[in-house]
C-alpha cells in the first residue's frame, strides 16, 4: 500500500482555510452580540471583508485539495471529478455569502466624530432595492469592532442621504440628534435622537 504524502503546499492551504474559519466563526458569535467588525475604510464594508475571505478560503481549499490529490491519487479522472467537486462547493458558499452580504450588509460606512472626539458614530447605509430600511447608526467600541444603536429609515431605494451630505448632527453630551433627508427632496425631514454607549 502506497503511503500517502501530504505536501507543504496542501498543509498550509488547509491550516489558513481552518484560522479563516475560526475568524469567520467568532465574527458570528460576535454579531449574535450585536457586535460589528468595522474595516475602516468606507468602500470596504463587513460584507466585502467576508466576500474576501470566503474567496480566499475557497482558493485555499481547491488548490490544498488538487495540490493533494496530485501527489496521492493516480486516477487522473477520479482527480478530476474530487477538484470539480471542490470547486463547486466553493462556488455554492461563496455565492450564499455574496447573496446574504448583498441582502443585508452595508454597502458604505460614513464615520462621524464628536466634537469632543469622544464618540466615533459610523453610518452603515443599506443600497439595494426593496431595503427594508435605510441603514444603521453604530458606535465605534474598539479600532475595528462597533456595536449597533439604532436604524434610519429612507423612504426610497439606493439612497444614501448621508454619502450624499444631505444631514447635519447636533452633538449633546448623553445623546446626538441625526437631521436627514429621507426621500431625496432636499428636505431635512427626519430627526432621531440617539443615546451613547453606556
Amino acid at each position: 500500500m502506497k503511503r500517502i504524502h501530504f505536501p507543504i503546499y496542501s498543509i498550509i492551504a488547509f491550516v489558513m482555510e481552518f484560522l479563516l474559519s475560526i475568524f469567520v466563526f467568532i465574527a458570528d458569535l460576535l454579531l449574535d452580540k450585536g457586535i460589528y467588525f468595522y474595516t475602516g475604510m468606507s468602500g470596504f464594508t463587513t460584507g466585502d471583508l467576508f466576500v474576501t475571505i470566503f474567496l480566499i478560503g475557497g482558493g485555499l481549499l481547491v488548490s490544498g485539495i488538487a495540490d493533494f490529490l496530485h501527489k496521492n491519487l493516480k486516477l487522473k479522472w477520479l482527480k478530476i471529478i474530487i477538484i470539480l467537486l471542490s470547486a463547486l462547493i466553493s462556488i455554492i458558499f461563496l455565492a450564499m455569502v455574496m447573496i446574504s452580504t448583498t441582502l443585508f450588509m452595508p454597502h458604505t460606512y460614513v464615520e462621524l466624530l464628536s466634537e469632543d472626539e469622544s464618540h466615533n458614530i459610523i453610518i452603515g447605509e443599506d443600497c439595494y432595492f426593496f431595503s427594508p430600511y435605510g441603514g444603521d447608526v453604530f458606535e465605534k467600541t474598539s479600532f475595528c469592532t462597533m456595536k449597533k444603536l439604532e436604524k434610519y429609515v429612507a423612504k426610497k431605494d439606493f439612497y444614501t442621504p448621508f454619502s450624499d451630505g444631505k444631514y447635519s448632527i447636533t452633538w449633546n453630551a448623553e445623546n446626538f440628534e441625526l437631521f436627514y433627508d429621507s426621500d431625496g427632496d432636499g428636505e431635512k425631514d427626519e430627526k432621531i435622537l440617539i443615546e451613547y454607549l453606556p
